[in-house]
């Protein structure tokens, strides 16, 4: 354990912010998300993991772009930092289109009501994400925005030093989605 909870918690309570802090006992990642959108009451949803800096300057602007009653979402660019000079200070994606990453999207509560709640079986959240808009058609919008910056390190849940089969392992958790999504009844699909 780190200090995070009192440092959120004591930043809320300091600060003219609508921002509620949450603890989730060990109940994992997805749970959390799962609680944190339970209990959201916002009309523009974004994540932030443990190791993502949320560029606040944007928030406006993200905000207006999703302001529909009709399921939008939207893939901003991310920066990385990281001590390893390979992946330090790059622009994701390289080639356009907005970061299919959980930090770097953001949604309305239109969206919120097909995606929630994230399948407790899933080890993260973008997939599910990636899987509800195709299921849904719904309109995905890429501005050429920066909306975070994601640390990479040792400790990551996506290792970017491992070897081959602990990243395969990774994606074959991952994708999972996919199988979930398919399996919804037609009318939890489209």
């Amino acid at each position: 354990d780190d200090a995070t909870f009192k440092i959120a918690t004591e930043h809320a309570s300091s600060s003219n912010s609508t921002i509620k802090v949450l603890k989730n006992e060990r109940k994992g990642k997805v749970s959390a998300f799962n609680k944190a959108l339970r209990t959201s009451t916002g009309d523009c949803i974004l994540f932030l993991g443990g190791d993502d800096i949320s560029i606040s300057e944007t928030f406006d602007e993200r905000a207006n772009l999703v302001n529909s009653t009709r399921p939008v979402i939207c893939y901003g660019y991310m920066e990385t930092i990281s001590s390893w000079p390979l992946f330090n200070g790059v622009r994701h994606p390289r080639r356009g289109g907005g970061c299919r990453t959980g930090g770097a999207c953001w949604f309305n509560r239109a969206f919120l009501e097909l995606y929630y709640p994230i399948p407790r079986e899933l080890p993260n959240e973008d997939t599910w994400i990636d899987v509800i808009t195709k299921l849904h058609n719904v309109a995905v919008l890429s501005p050429n925005i920066d909306t975070m910056r994601h640390r990479i390190h040792g400790g990551n849940s996506w290792n970017r030093r491992g070897d081959f089969a602990e990243y395969n392992k990774a994606l074959q958790e991952r994708y999972i989605a996919y199988a979930i999504g398919l399996s919804l009844p037609s009318a939890k699909r489209c």
